[in-house]
């Protein structure tokens, strides 16, 4: 009778890791209107809110709700001046181009 053991197969060397992270503290997204946002999160996702920052907070070139539900933190960002927006536009072009 034929032997069914399978030959080893040979495993190449992990391959190293180019950017090795340990976790991941949040992330952010910038949108047009943040508190909307944060609202809709919460409202549909189930989202709590966790922090606010911005003009009244004494930030002001931007908006931000910090919102989190168990593990998963979300940061959302609406610019409130204009350079802060045509950077973001840039930054967007460079990074689709």
């Amino acid at each position: 009778m034929p032997s069914t053991i399978a030959a080893s197969k040979k495993v190449p060397a992990a391959e190293k890791d180019f950017l090795p992270l340990q976790g991941t503290d949040y992330v952010e997204f910038y949108v047009g209107n943040a508190k909307q946002a944060a609202h809709f999160y919460k409202t549909v996702f189930g989202f709590q809110s966790l922090a606010y920052s911005g003009p009244e907070t004494g930030v002001r070139d931007r908006a931000s709700y910090a919102i989190r539900q168990n593990e998963l933190t979300f940061v959302l960002t609406t610019p409130r001046c204009i350079p802060t927006i045509r950077s973001l536009i840039t930054f967007t072009n460079m990074a689709t181009a």
